[in-house]
This record gives structure tokens, sequence and C-alpha cells, in this order.
């Protein structure tokens, strides 16, 4: 077994961390070797160097092609993501300089909140005139932080709790749940809150990939009532106009709600309140445009987040 000592594991590369990384994401050196342009032997061959410098086997051959990492590996594994978010937080920066620092990439999806959304860049154009504000929008609401781990983007908007993932992140605000229903239907025409029966009665229509909403789900299952999720759809849109044509209600977060026919009941007492904050990567260098977006961002949340509640119809 290799001796450590003050240098670690000298016969540790960079490529053997790489290597793990991918053999443990595709959970096959075949996978891997196509992910990483390599032929699967030369896989092979990186992860035998590895457990060589180590002392310790990192991967379990199993049976077929498939592979798990030992307790070892998962271990060196954990390292060999924060080293990689470093070097990938490395790359960003340093391509962030051949920009001069004239623009910020930021990521959203199409529940964070238009309105929110419209403040922000409508203010930071005042605060940093010079500088080039590029907005993605993502069909997911996980997937903002993925475009943010790998130095895609600057900043994210994501709904909390954050998955795993060298993250900081500030709390913009907080917000209930809205139920959108037709004028005509009967939850209308009561003027009275929904319960937890009128959730498990009715067929939802719900935003996909929405963390904050998997919670309201599991909220309302908490208080005995199973609910029946009709249709799940990434743009808000799509949920209202499902709604208005009878498929069923908007379960979705007061900031998501747009204007038109449908009736808005609160919701907000029978479930968790939605949190949405801005992210950044947590080993990007800091830049004066990044600190002025997110200065920008915290004080449109604080002013707009009372107002964005709803009230029971």
């Amino acid at each position: 077994m290799p001796e450590v000592g003050a240098r670690g594991w000298p016969g540790v590369e960079l490529r053997h961390l790489l290597t793990l990384e991918a053999v443990a994401e595709e959970a096959s050196f075949r996978r891997a070797a196509r992910r990483l342009g390599y032929s699967q032997s030369a896989v092979s061959q990186q992860v035998a160097a590895l457990e060589r410098a180590i002392g310790h086997r990192v991967v379990d051959r199993g049976v077929g092609e498939r592979v798990a990492l030992t307790p070892v590996g998962a271990v060196v594994m954990e390292h060999a993501r924060a080293i990689d978010d470093h070097l990938r937080a490395a790359h960003a920066d340093v391509a962030r300089l051949s920009l001069d620092g004239a623009s910020l990439r930021v990521g959203t999806f199409p529940g964070v909140g238009g309105a929110v959304l419209a403040h922000v860049m409508a203010q930071f154009e005042h605060v940093a005139p010079g500088v080039a504000l590029l907005v993605e929008e993502h069909p997911r609401a996980v997937d903002p932080l993925e475009s943010l781990r790998v130095g895609d983007i600057d900043l994210a908007f994501a709904v909390l709790p954050l998955p795993p993932g060298p993250f900081v992140r500030t709390k913009l605000f907080d917000e209930t749940f809205a139920l959108l229903v037709r004028p005509d239907s009967a939850l209308a025409r009561a003027r009275r809150p929904p319960t937890a029966d009128d959730l498990g009665t009715l067929p939802l229509i719900t935003l996909k990939d929405c963390p904050a909403t998997a919670c309201a789900l599991e909220s309302v299952r908490a208080a005995g009532v199973e609910p029946t999720v009709a249709f799940c759809s990434s743009d808000v849109a799509t949920v209202q106009e499902l709604v208005a044509a009878g498929f069923g209600a908007g379960l979705i977060p007061t900031t998501s709600t747009l204007s038109g026919d449908l009736v808005r009941l609160d919701v907000g007492g029978l479930l968790p309140r939605r949190v949405t904050a801005l992210v950044w990567h947590e080993h990007r260098a800091s830049e004066p445009s990044l600190e002025a977006f997110v200065d920008t961002a915290r004080r449109v949340g604080r002013r707009l987040s009372a107002p964005l509640r709803v009230s029971a119809a």
C-alpha cells in the first residue's frame, strides 16, 4: 500500500479522478468511455491506476457491464467532484476575463415569477448600465443549477431546498400557493378557502419539476388525502389554459399566476411556502456586476414578496 504522508497520494492524477467521476455517474465503463472520448480499455486502465495509487479498490465490477463504487470509491468520488467543481469555476473565471466583465449570464425557469424577474432586470439596467444581462430560461427548475455548476451561467434563480453542489444562495422571497379554478366552479362560488379534502377530490394541474410543488403535494398526503395530479407542465400558460378548458384546478405558486378570468384561491394555510433564492457558484471569483445583481434581486424580493400573496376569493 502506498505510503500516505504530507504529499498525500503522489500517484493520483487529475485524469484518474475525472474518470472515476464519469464511471460513477454512468455506472458503466462503456458509457463512461463514450462520455470521455476514451476507449473502454483506457477507462479501465485509468481506474486501475487510481486503485494502485491509493491502495484500495474503488469500483466493484458487477454482473454484466454495470459497476458500482466501493465505500472507498464513494469517498474518493466526493473529493473528485469537488475538484471538478473547482476546475469548472476556474475555467469560467478565466473565460470571463476575455469579456472584461461586460456581461452577466443569469439562469431562470418558467415558474420563477415573471413579475419578479422583470423588476430585477429593469432595476439592474440602471444600477449597472454598462453590463449586458443575458437571461436564459430553462425548461425545468433544476436545470439552471446544473448550468451554474458547470460554469455556463453566473447566477441562477432556484427554489429551496437546493440539491447538493458548490452553491451559495441568498433568499429572495417566499410565497403561498394558489389554486386556479374556473369562475363557474363550485369552489369559486363557495367563496371560502379550499380544504385538504378539496385538494384530494380535484384533478390538479401542477408545474413540472418544481421542488416546492413536490413538497406541497407531500403536505396534502400528510393530511391523509391522496392528491390526483392530472397533468404536469413546465409552462405556466399551459397550466392556465388547461384550467380554463375545464381539465382541472391549477396548483401553482402565486408569483406564477397570470392575468385572466380564472379565480385564484389562497391555499397557503394548507401548504408550505415556496422559497425562491438567487444562487451562485461558491468557487467563482466575485465580480462587481454579480454583486450588483444580487443586491438588486434582494431589494426587489423584499418589496414584492408581500404584495404577491393571494387572498381567498
